[in-house]
């Protein structure tokens, strides 16, 4: 999911659920440089992210204006789980 911050200071928060499915997702909040790394599976930093559980939550607070991307993230070899 898409964040776009205009203004620096800006607070990001994110939260989820797990709404079917098993206790095996996590959040992660990246730069739009580190999604592209990502996606390309190589190694990438996070700004921040949750626990691996059926519930999840961070708040970051982001300096710098630019595109940054929350990435809901299932553990390999799970099965598929329905998140909110």
């Amino acid at each position: 999911m898409p964040v776009i911050v205009k203004r620096a200071p800006t607070e990001i928060d994110c939260s989820f659920t797990v709404v079917s499915g098993p206790p095996s997702v996590h959040a992660e909040l990246v730069s739009e440089d580190e999604f592209a790394h990502f996606m390309r599976r190589r190694s990438y930093d996070t700004l921040e992210s949750t626990e691996t559980g059926r519930t999840g939550r961070f708040d970051r607070m982001v300096e710098t204006p630019g595109r940054y991307m929350i990435v809901i993230r299932n553990q390999r070899g799970a099965l598929p789980a329905a998140v909110s």
